[in-house]
């Protein structure tokens, strides 16, 4: 006689934990989250139990990625500042470039040539302290 079908109980179906009496289970969880670059002691010694030395690895782990972390955000810092100070140079090299051949022009009778040039420098100059001053 073949076995119907809708007897059958998938094993997924059943509570992994039974009681032997057949009561209701309970099941709990928790569940910590640590918000911390070290993890907590209890899972330190969790690993020093199962590894030599663990929490000692695991300290001198921490210590150097928070040196390199630290190295790495000086070298950004001294890299912005090298490039404000370039950038601050260029300007100026450029202000006293135009500037001179403005003058340039003006001796040389082309007055409205070297009056534009000598503007817009200082507008530009202007400018730029005045974003500065903004930010």
């Amino acid at each position: 006689m073949p076995e119907d079908p809708s007897l059958r109980q998938d094993p997924g179906d059943q509570p992994a934990i039974a009681r032997p009496d057949g009561g209701p289970v309970t099941v709990v969880s928790w569940q910590a989250e640590v918000n911390s670059v070290l993890p907590p002691p209890q899972a330190i010694e969790a690993y020093e139990r199962s590894i030599e030395k663990a929490g000692e690895r695991l300290l001198r782990l921490v210590e150097t990625e928070s040196a390199h972390r630290h190295a790495l955000e000086r070298k950004i810092v001294s890299s912005d500042v090298f490039r404000a100070n370039l950038g601050l140079i260029a300007g100026i090299l450029m202000a006293v470039g135009v500037s001179s051949a403005s003058l340039a022009a003006i001796f040389q009778g082309k007055q409205i040539g070297g009056v534009v040039g000598i503007g817009a420098t200082a507008a530009l100059i202007g400018g730029a302290f005045r974003a500065r001053k903004g930010s």
